[in-house]
């Protein structure tokens, strides 16, 4: 805790535009400084978005697992049209990610007031990994970025045109990379559980649990068609990190696969009533190294820097999520953190790390209010 005197300082300043202006040029020097220190790239997967944005001014749209890429696609296809070359997205991404910057802060705004807000998007700017993805050609930076927009539009709709408006922003969102799905449930659950759920007896309250989890069994299915066979092989492999990284645990001699005739969700259900045991040892590992982000390539310096700078973030995030009192903004948070981290714990961590992005400024807005909390003196 600071003097109070200090604080009450630091809110003043906060709840004036000087404030504003200030993380307007810390989010300008954060660009520039990461477009000159890694510049545009285009690594593997960027082919394939081209090569289907290509297919799309052709009329041909896809029909395998790079539709739900689509959106990306389609901007990708857009650009194309109009003579500019592909790396033109990183322009688009540069502008969502600004966009993101204010929808975040007008969001912690909400969530608790000018202190925090300042708080959390002073992380959200002076995050490294947040940019050095803006400059590239993947799905992840938009998708992180679309993802607050959205959020921010919906909460801020107010006539029929506007949450027209946010629903476009919804979908759009939503096809921009597989886990855009978990995006949409996690909407579609705030809306509907903060809104309607209470007013239920609870027959209808069981009613529309079943539905849901019957909802959801439907879009995992569909969505797993084009992945279940990678995953199964990925689990048969004890692979930890992707690609083909293990660590620590080692495939059973008794392992059994289920039969590939079984639909998508079924072989994965399966394979975990099959071999529980090792199923939930390769989980606990994807998850653990998934939250904590360190990576046994990464050098000594990156894995400390990761400790003394997220870890306080999740403490005081998950203190303050803790803290308040359930809304719909705290609901959406909530189910979009639990899906990020169950998507990676069933599927597999990726070798850099990015699939934490999209879920690192809803951290950043609850933990910018739990130091605010902290600052201002004791909990009461």
């Amino acid at each position: 805790m600071i003097p109070q005197q200090a604080f009450t300082a630091f809110k003043t300043f906060t709840e004036r535009n000087a404030s504003r202006y200030l993380l307007l040029v810390l989010w300008v020097l954060a660009q520039l400084a990461t477009y000159f220190h890694f510049g545009i790239k285009s690594p593997v997967d960027t082919a394939f978005y081209i090569s289907d944005a290509l297919s799309i001014n052709q009329g041909v749209w896809s029909s395998d697992y790079t539709f739900w890429y689509s959106s990306y696609s389609c901007l990708l296809a857009l650009i194309h049209r109009i003579g500019a070359p592909f790396e033109m997205i990183v322009l688009v991404q540069v502008l969502a990610s600004g966009l993101a910057a204010v929808a975040l802060y007008r969001l912690a705004v909400t969530w608790g007031g000018y202190p925090s807000a300042m708080i959390a998007t002073l992380f959200y700017i002076l995050w490294p990994e947040i940019h050095q993805w803006t400059m590239i050609l993947y799905t992840d930076s938009l998708f992180t970025s679309m993802v607050i927009i959205s959020v921010y539009s919906l909460r801020s709709s107010h006539s029929k045109a506007q949450y027209l408006g946010s629903f476009i922003l919804i979908i759009i969102t939503t096809f921009i990379r597989p886990p855009g799905m978990l995006f949409l449930m996690s909407i579609l659950g705030s809306l509907w559980f903060h809104t309607q759920v209470k007013k239920l007896s609870g027959i209808c309250r069981a009613t529309v649990g079943i539905a849901v989890f019957s909802a959801l069994l439907f879009f995992l299915n569909f969505v797993m068609t084009d992945y279940a066979n990678s995953f199964i092989e990925s689990y048969a492999k004890a692979e930890i990190i992707y690609p083909n990284i293990s660590m620590l645990i080692d495939p059973p001699g008794n392992l059994q696969i289920p039969d590939p005739r079984h639909s998508p969700i079924s072989r994965l259900i399966l394979f975990v009533v099959y071999n529980p045991l090792y199923f939930i040892k390769l989980s606990l590992m994807k998850g653990l190294l998934y939250l904590g982000h360190i990576k046994p390539y990464f050098s000594l310096l990156h894995n400390l820097l990761i400790v003394l700078f997220l870890y306080p973030i999740y403490y005081f995030g998950i203190r303050e999520l803790r803290l308040v009192r359930w809304n719909q903004l705290k609901l959406f948070t909530s189910l979009f953190i639990v899906s990020q981290i169950l998507m990676v714990s069933l599927t597999t961590e990726n070798w850099d790390g990015r699939f934490l992005i999209p879920l690192l400024p809803w951290l950043f807005i609850p933990a910018g209010q739990g130091i605010a909390r902290v600052l201002s003196g004791p909990v009461h």
